[in-house]
């Protein structure tokens, strides 16, 4: 302090015009020679490369320059580099995450796992880099928003990058109705492939078989494109499918649901649980789902279909019952079935839930307490049932 208060007391304008004279000079060169350097790197290496030579010539450039006017000033080197240094070790104590963040973009950089200009995926941020700084990596989303990931956080993470190999594979999930023949999909479907432009036929598409779903056939379709056409050929394929399914008459099923409704009522039977009744004209449907345990399922599913149903189905109310497996639906260790009942009437149902569904519940009950439940938005006339 003593020394900065001897120099400004001993001023020299001689100083002071040698220094704004080196400032106005050296910056403008410092600044052209970080360009010049960052496009040559970038034109024999990689953008990244240059961006990161370009900011080493520059603060290198940049640290001659402060010496330099500090020698002009007339201060001592010596004394201010030793209490740089024990400030520095201070510095180095208090600011460990920042140290971290810098030995990590090191890493980084030596590993090459993505560079700027990549699009990356680090958890669920989807971006391109901008650059990798010493502290972080800058990326912007594809909604145009900015965000700043500290290096050591990445370094840490699954990191994806999506464009570091010229080709990607596109996989298309393509279903058909039952009756189809599965022969005649996969021609079709591979010669939508070969006459599209964008797919490529080295590697070739490969039409992979996914499973029996509730409703269709399903297949997986992989189709292989240039990195950069990645979005047309998603955009281009899925017409050509459905167009040419409609040309061949190959049929896409889709789910159907039917609602039935029978004004606002809803009533009340013993324990509380609410019935309603869905209906639409004369008919009326009623779905009963069940979780049963998977150690009583054979004895239960077989005492259901020679006595429950057939008792529900003497009370004269219904016309049919359907059973159904909802795998989706059951809790651990146990199965769930649903029981669809086509009633003849609303009035029928309702009938049959004031005089002979707490009967039937209550044997259920007395047989096979404790041994199932209902999910609270699943039907279930045996214990906690609501329509919706």
């Amino acid at each position: 302090m003593n020394m900065f208060i001897e120099w400004y007391s001993n001023i020299d304008m001689d100083v002071v015009i040698r220094l704004v004279v080196i400032v106005a000079i050296v910056m403008p060169l410092l600044m052209v020679l970080r360009t010049a350097v960052s496009q040559l790197v970038s034109e024999h290496y990689s953008l990244h490369y240059g961006l990161l030579a370009g900011k080493i010539v520059f603060y290198i450039g940049f640290s001659i320059l402060v010496v330099t006017l500090l020698h002009e000033m007339g201060f001592s080197l010596g004394p201010i580099l030793g209490t740089a240094g024990i400030v520095g070790i201070a510095i180095g104590f208090a600011s460990q995450t920042t140290v971290s963040n810098i030995i990590s973009g090191f890493f980084l950089v030596a590993e090459k796992s993505f560079e700027v200009g990549d699009i990356i995926s680090v958890n669920d941020t989807v971006g391109v880099v901008l650059s990798i700084d010493s502290l972080s990596v800058k990326i912007r989303m594809f909604d145009n928003r900015f965000m700043r990931i500290p290096n050591e956080m990445l370094l840490r993470s699954q990191v994806i990058n999506i464009t570091r190999f010229p080709i990607r594979r596109v996989e298309f999930k393509v279903s058909v109705a039952y009756k189809e023949d599965m022969g005649h999909i996969r021609k079709v479907l591979l010669d939508v492939a070969d006459k599209n432009p964008v797919a490529l036929q080295e590697p070739a598409p490969l039409l992979i078989f996914d499973g029996f779903g509730s409703s269709s056939i399903d297949f997986v379709f992989n189709v292989w494109c240039k990195r950069e056409e990645f979005l047309d050929l998603r955009n281009t394929l899925y017409p050509d499918i459905k167009k040419r399914f409609d040309e061949e008459g190959i049929e896409i099923p889709f789910p159907h649901l039917s609602l039935y409704k029978l004004g606002n009522r809803t009533d009340s039977v013993s324990g509380g649980a609410a019935h309603s009744a869905r209906g639409c004209g004369e008919m009326t449907i009623y779905q009963v789902q069940v979780n049963i345990d998977e150690a009583i399922e054979k004895e239960w599913f077989a005492w259901m279909r020679a006595t429950h149903i057939p008792d529900v189905l003497e009370t004269g109310h219904f016309l049919s019952c359907r059973i159904a497996v909802h795998q989706e639906h059951a809790e651990a260790g146990r199965k769930s079935y649903s029981f669809i009942y086509t009633c003849k009437s609303a009035t029928d149902l309702q009938a049959y839930l004031e005089g002979h569904a707490p009967a039937l519940r209550d044997d259920h009950t007395k047989r096979y307490s404790g041994r199932f439940s209902a999910s609270r938005q699943i039907m279930d006339v045996l214990d906690d049932v609501s329509f919706e």
